[in-house]
Formats: structure tokens, sequence, C-alpha cells
């Protein structure tokens, strides 16, 4: 086998592998998404089951006129909550677009993130930095 051949063959392994390496970050990328996704939709799901009735809804207005009637007292005056329901409910039923859509962000942000770290972490391509001004010679030596 010449140089030439030698020096392709290499070149196309190294191309099999980022091109696996891309396939396999796209599985780890949706799989973490699926995650993230489960997550919030079971968290909206546990968020209606347990403040969406009337009965939770009763308890939240009553912890509120109770807020109301003892916030003046003590030493740090509080104030009422505002929301007639649950916060977790108006969270989850009101803005839970902007929630999906935060999720979706910053998972994929943080995603990115450590999969450069690792990435980076386990690369063999590192060539130190040759520092003609360095006090210990300027070449890499090991």
């Amino acid at each position: 086998m010449s140089d030439g051949d030698r020096d392709r063959s290499s070149d196309l392994h190294r191309r099999s592998l980022s091109r696996r390496g891309v396939i396999v970050g796209l599985a780890l990328y949706v799989a973490w998404m699926a995650v993230l996704l489960g997550w919030l939709f079971w968290g909206r799901a546990a968020t209606f089951r347990s403040y969406g009735d009337r009965a939770a809804i009763a308890d939240w207005r009553a912890f509120r006129e109770e807020m109301s009637r003892i916030g003046a007292q003590g030493p740090v005056r509080r104030r009422a909550p505002q929301s007639h329901e649950p916060p977790a409910l108006v969270l989850m039923r009101d803005y839970f677009g902007v929630s999906l859509v935060a999720t979706l962000v910053f998972g994929t942000l943080l995603f990115a993130m450590l999969l450069g770290a690792i990435r980076g972490a386990f690369s063999r391509d590192y060539v130190p930095y040759d520092d003609p001004t360095s006090p210990h010679g300027g070449n890499n030596a090991r």
C-alpha cells in the first residue's frame, strides 16, 4: 500500500468516524429532548391533577385569605398573593407555550455545551501550542 493510499484510507476512516459521531450526536440529542419534553408534559399533567380541581382552588383561596389576614402581623409585612388560582396551575395552563420554548432553547444550549465539553475532553487531536518565547526552549518537549 503506497503512502497516498494510506493517507486516503486514513482520511476516509476519519470522515466515517465524524459521520458516525454526527449520527450518535443526533440520536443523543433526540433522546435528551424526549426526556426533557416528557418531564415537562408529565409535570403539566401532574399540575392539572393536583391543582385543577375545585377543592385545590378552594384551598388556594383559603390560603390567600389567611395570608391577607396575617400579612400585617409580625415584624415583616407580607403581601397576600394576587393570583386567584394556584401559580403552578396558571403557569402550566396559560404559559405552557413559553415553558415549552424555554425547554427547547435551554435544553439545546445545555446539550451543545455538554457535547462540546465531552468531545473536547476525549479528543485525540490536541497539539500543544509551541511558544518560541517560552523559557522552556520553545519546543514541545515531553
